[in-house]
């Protein structure tokens, strides 16, 4: 038997089994979407989980948690707008592809003027320096300088067009179509002010048209050997 004087030995917790794991303070992680950020659902349980967790003795405030709810409920509204925006952005563009087809279809049979550069030498031995061109002279009056060039980018043709005012140009091909084989070309006009500077022109290519092709970028007219795009049309004529 002890005597009273002695001291009694705490007993210690067992050790833990060797290979047991040790207990993990850490709560479960909240699963991230596929883009690495939290969604709605995501954002909700965390609060709930919170709310679930919270210090009894010191728990956070009402303003904390109206305001945490309304960051919630503006997440959902944004999110639901954006949708929204996303279904009536491609209606809209369905509902305008729909109307540029509807009219492009219209055009058939009909000559077009469109912003572009084509231009045919006809294989019926017409004279290529009868060609028309249409031009818009941009900026300041000057020298302009008229260039024709084949489908790889080699220059065939020149000509010196003399002084062009600023505004509407109509005129030949002329000399710098002398001796062209039939094809396709290219024509561009520059003009060079008093002062040095120079200004392309804005070309314009006519044919009739003889069918339409549905393509990704919206309809294409086909005039000959010349593809017109439809949203480059700036005037159709009977």
């Amino acid at each position: 038997m002890s005597s009273l004087g002695s001291t009694a030995t705490a007993q210690q917790p067992p050790a833990p089994a060797v290979g047991a794991a040790a207990p993990s303070s850490r709560t479960a992680s909240t699963p991230l979407n596929t883009k690495g950020a939290l969604d709605k659902n995501a954002f909700l349980t965390l609060l709930v989980t919170q709310m679930k967790n919270q210090d009894p003795l010191n728990p956070a405030s009402s303003d904390q948690m109206a305001a945490q709810l309304a960051q919630f409920s503006s997440l959902e509204q944004l999110q639901t707008m954006n949708a929204t925006l996303t279904g009536q952005t491609a209606s809209t563009g369905t509902l305008i592809d729909s109307i540029h087809t509807t009219a492009a279809l219209g055009t058939l049979g009909k000559q077009v003027t469109a912003v572009g550069d084509a231009v045919v030498v006809p294989k019926d031995g017409s004279d290529p320096t009868g060609i028309a061109i249409n031009a818009t002279v941009n900026g300041a009056d000057g020298n302009g300088v008229l260039t024709i060039t084949d489908d790889s980018g080699k220059v065939v043709g020149s000509r010196n067009l003399g002084l062009l005012s600023s505004g509407p140009y109509t005129s030949t091909l002329g000399a710098a179509a002398t001796g062209l084989p039939p094809g396709n070309y290219h024509f561009a006009i520059s003009v060079t002010s008093s002062l040095g500077t120079t200004t392309p022109a804005t070309t314009y290519t006519t044919g009739k048209v003889d069918s339409v092709q549905a393509t990704a970028k919206g309809p294409v007219l086909i005039c000959g050997p010349i593809a017109i795009p439809f949203s480059n049309v700036i005037e159709i004529k009977n």
